[in-house]
């Protein structure tokens, strides 16, 4: 019985005894604490960062301050008190990217650097003694910024649209916080969302656009032309060249294109007989030719041949453009049939874009040089024929 109550009191005394000891370090730490703080108010995704963890307030002796991440201990550091003041890196853990230590031989500035933020440091941090007496935490957020991928939902630069058709832009990044977006045209803002929609476009919708994405961490643009077709104007100036038996041959210019490169087709008519005053008018039934003629590489004059026509033939021409989303009116109409002299018209429109005019003035002047050579020449045989005698080829001096 007496060995039981000695044994209570022994607890009893030991108990009072940690309470005192308990007493006295919370009297003398009383107002101290560790305080932690990075280099920025975030980390930015693959830039370094820095912990700082400030220990002035810590009373003297050996410490082992650890930082963590989510309770999870990254780096531990042994401070050694003054004299004199030391500190050592005592475990980096397994993560490279990870040191810790202590500015010069400050043992009340204790850090840790990361080398490249990974989206994992993302959470709470804390620098703590490994007696939990004196601990500080700090939520930590890593972001980034849009980058260069800002896409459209339109994957062409440059996209042409038919003249009254509706057109929706959209462009989307990938960013933490999330993105924000701005439109604009010639520098002017538009909307202030991701969409941009355009109703019934016209000509004067044609332009440049831009999207910005933008968060607290960066900015980015991208750009998309949009190009309004219009109907491509009637072709111009349609001329009859000249025939064969079967063939006649036309030279003409292009009109407006409508904003986009256009192609050519040529309709034909023939007309047997001119209905007279009592019968019903014919219905014209123009036939394409089928084959599609090219805009010139170089601008200028267009010309092409129609094959296979009834020979001594009348037939009516005409000449209609198309671009990529529509198809023009025809050109006035001419007359002309097979076996049809060459005509050169007078505004020197001619098959091959001029090349039948380039020949005939070629061989006009080739002539003309030739003419003018012969007169020189005989010109200087005659003055030869005036200084010599005729019988004997001796030279006459006047």
């Amino acid at each position: 019985m007496n060995t039981v109550k000695y044994a209570t009191k022994e607890i009893f005394l030991y108990k009072m005894e940690i309470f005192g000891m308990l007493f006295l370090l919370v009297k003398k730490t009383s107002g101290q604490s560790v305080t932690l703080k990075g280099d920025s108010p975030f980390a930015v995704l693959g830039k370094p960062f820095v912990w700082t963890c400030d220990t002035t307030d810590l009373p003297g002796g050996v410490l082992g301050v650890g930082f963590k991440l989510n309770n999870s201990k990254v780096c531990d550091v042994s401070i050694y008190g003054y004299p004199p003041s030391n500190c050592s890196e005592s475990s980096a853990g397994i993560d490279t990217r990870i040191t810790c230590g202590c500015h010069g031989f400050n043992i009340s500035e204790l850090y840790l650097s990361i080398k490249s933020s990974l989206l994992e440091d993302t959470g709470m941090w804390s620098c703590d003694l490994d007696n939990y007496m004196f601990k500080s935490s700090v939520e930590h957020h890593v972001y980034y910024g849009p980058g260069s991928t800002t896409t459209l939902n339109i994957p062409e630069r440059s996209k042409s649209v038919k003249e009254g058709s509706d057109v929706l832009l959209e462009c989307s990044a990938t960013c933490l916080p999330a993105c924000q977006y701005t439109w604009y045209k010639k520098h002017r803002s538009l909307v202030n969302t991701s969409k941009l929609q355009l109703d019934k476009v016209q000509d004067g919708d044609s332009g440049e656009y831009t999207c910005q994405s933008y968060n607290l961490v960066s900015t980015n643009t991208t750009t998309i032309i949009i190009l309004v077709l219009d109907k491509p104007k009637p072709p111009r100036d349609l001329k009859h060249v000249f025939s064969t038996q079967d063939t006649v041959c036309l030279v003409w210019r292009a009109g407006d294109d409508g904003g986009s490169s256009h192609n050519f087709h040529i309709q034909f008519l023939k007309l047997n007989k001119i209905p007279t005053k009592g019968e019903a008018p014919f219905v014209l039934d123009w036939q394409d030719v089928g084959d599609v003629i090219d805009e010139p590489v170089y601008g200028g004059p267009v010309s092409a041949c129609v094959r296979k026509l009834e020979p001594g033939s009348t037939y009516y021409f005409r000449v209609y453009a198309s671009n990529e989303h529509h198809t023009g009116n025809a050109s006035v109409a001419i007359t002309t049939s097979t076996d049809q002299k060459e005509v050169i018209p007078s505004d020197g429109l001619s098959f091959g874009s001029g090349i039948g005019v380039g020949l005939g003035l070629g061989l006009v002047l080739l002539v003309v040089g030739m003419f003018v050579g012969a007169c020189l020449l005989q010109r200087r045989r005659q003055r030869s024929r005036a200084n010599h005698d005729v019988t004997d080829c001796t030279v006459l001096v006047n």
